[in-house]
């Protein structure tokens, strides 16, 4: 995964490894150890996506103030 991120499995805590961008097209991601399912769901999924897209947008101001203090 080109993206990894990793979140706590609801059932048992394991990491559970997922890439955003596919959690946001749609992909399923199970836990290695209890095999329990996290996606977003249909009815969430426009909040997440902006969700995404205000972050990006903080990564890129966080990245312009850094670079004009060099």
């Amino acid at each position: 995964m080109i993206n990894e991120q990793k979140i706590p499995c609801p059932v048992c805590k394991t990491q559970i490894p997922f890439d955003v961008s596919l959690l946001l097209q749609g992909a399923k991601f199970s836990c290695p150890k209890c095999q329990s399912v996290v996606a977003i769901s249909n009815n969430s999924m426009t909040q997440a996506e902006e969700a995404v897209k205000q972050y990006e947008k903080l990564k890129q101001s966080s990245k312009k103030q850094k670079d004009t203090r060099r």
